[in-house]
């Protein structure tokens, strides 16, 4: 076993020197591939720059076909711009063609010195490899006659690392396959990182939006508990001067009388200018009149005098404020009062073209309840018929006329007078209460006190 250990010692080191010889050999050979690999190149630029120019060759005979059809202008333009393009081409390729050349010689005289060099060289590794096979044919024959126990046991090492190497190559299997799982895991943990990125930077956006809405709610809450703030002060104002204008209003109608007379006289009917009655009423000024009378002329002095030609609105003119007294809290009394023919219906209710004072007073009143934006209110209408000391409720529903209750006048703890068992009914708006006084039905002519 000594000497065999001997003699494998030199050789192993001989193969290693003749392995480094290979090397450089194989490097000069790749270095001469490459040289080659760049004429290839070279070759086939100039092939390219050749199909190029072979290319712009046709497209100047077909532009020469152009010309001789009539498109000659075009076709001139067409084809300097192409001729030009193909002496760039020409140019170019006389270039490359140079080069070629000239890396064709010098590739010639690096093949004839890389032959020189192989032929050479091989021939000192042939008789190198001579000395060494037979070199090694005597380490084999000294080899076989060593103890076989030696190589039983290389054996053994040598299956026990197949079993290894197999072994290693299941669990890379098996590694390769975790790998494999865990880059498909975290793939998709970064696409989720990139869609929750993505969703963090919208809460972002929505944060800021709502951080602002929250700064304008603030200033929005602010700028209102001002405005409640303005408009409690205004409120007070506005009742305090709503108190002192009732106060005024009321003092100037109280000034006025509480009790007042109109006297409104009517024009002459058609039996009168038949019959050419002499007008015996005649109107001084707006407080007096004169009657002509058997016992000879009388003045009468009124609170106001309406004259025959006097008009509806103009009666009303005079009259519409105590509704805004009623309103304050007043009662208020309007009635009519003469002979049958003197014109009473006609002053308080009047006609659909010239409405009376009680139409126009459910107008007003309900003008002036608009106004009152702060109070609620209810209006409630009823209306009888006086006669006869007989007192009739005129919007009695039909169900209950058949037996009417019996109305009376009493009086409250106030004092105040009121109609026992009358019938009242809702008016939502002046045009229902103008209604319902258009439901008094009065199947005889009778005299009537409203």
């Amino acid at each position: 076993a000594a000497p065999s250990n001997g003699s494998v010692s030199p050789l192993s080191m001989e193969i290693d020197r003749m392995q480094a010889e290979n090397a450089k050999l194989l490097k000069r050979l790749t270095a001469v591939e490459s040289a080659n690999m760049n004429i290839y190149a070279k070759d086939e630029r100039i092939k390219d720059l050749e199909t190029k120019l072979k290319e712009s060759k046709e497209r100047i005979k077909e532009l020469e076909r152009l010309l001789s059809r009539g498109n000659e202008s075009k076709a001139k333009e067409i084809n300097d711009k192409y001729r030009v393009g193909v002496k760039d081409l020409e140019k170019q390729l006389e270039k490359e063609r140079q080069k070629n050349k000239a890396l064709a010689i010098e590739m010639d005289k690096k093949t004839k010195m890389y032959d020189q060099l192989r032929e050479h060289e091989f021939k000192d590794l042939k008789e190198e490899l001579d000395k060494l096979e037979a070199q090694r044919k005597q380490d084999i024959v000294l080899l076989q006659k060593s103890n076989t126990e030696e190589g039983s046991k290389v054996r053994k090492d040598l299956e026990k690392a197949k079993a290894e190497i197999t072994k290693l190559k299941g669990e890379n299997k098996e590694l390769a396959k975790v790998r494999s799982e865990l880059e498909g895991k975290s793939n998709m943990f970064e696409q989720n990182v990139r869609r929750l990125e993505g969703e963090l930077a919208k809460l972002g956006a929505e944060a800021s939006k709502v951080l602002m809405m929250k700064q304008n709610l603030e200033t929005l809450t602010a700028q209102m508990e001002k405005n409640k703030a303005d408009y409690k002060i205004m409120e007070e104002k506005y009742k305090d001067e709503l108190l002192k204008r009732k106060r005024l209003h009321n003092i100037i109608e109280d000034m006025k009388g509480k009790i007042r007379v109109y006297c409104r006289v009517r024009p002459p009917n058609k039996q009168e200018i038949d019959m050419k009655s002499p007008m015996i009423v005649n109107v001084v000024d707006e407080l007096t009149l004169k009657v002509q009378t058997r016992h000879g002329i009388k003045t009468f002095g009124f609170d106001s005098v309406f004259s025959s030609a006097s008009s509806q609105d103009k009666v009303f003119e005079d009259t519409k404020r105590l509704v805004q007294s009623a309103v304050d809290g007043y009662n208020v009394c309007i009635f009519a009062y003469g002979q049958t023919g003197t014109g009473k219906t006609y002053t308080i209710q009047g006609n659909d073209a010239n409405p009376g004072i009680a139409p126009r007073s459910f107008i007003e009143l309900y003008r002036i309840l608009s106004m009152m934006n702060n109070y609620t209110y209810k209006v409630e209408c009823y209306m009888v018929e006086l006669y006869v000391d007989t007192l009739t409720d005129l919007l009695l529903p039909k169900a209950m006329r058949g037996n009417p209750p019996h109305l009376e006048i009493k009086e409250d703890m106030k004092g105040m007078m009121y109609i026992c068992l009358l019938y009242t009914s809702d008016a939502a708006d002046d045009m229902q209460c103008v209604d319902l006084g258009g439901r008094r039905i009065i199947k005889k002519k009778k005299k009537t006190k409203i």
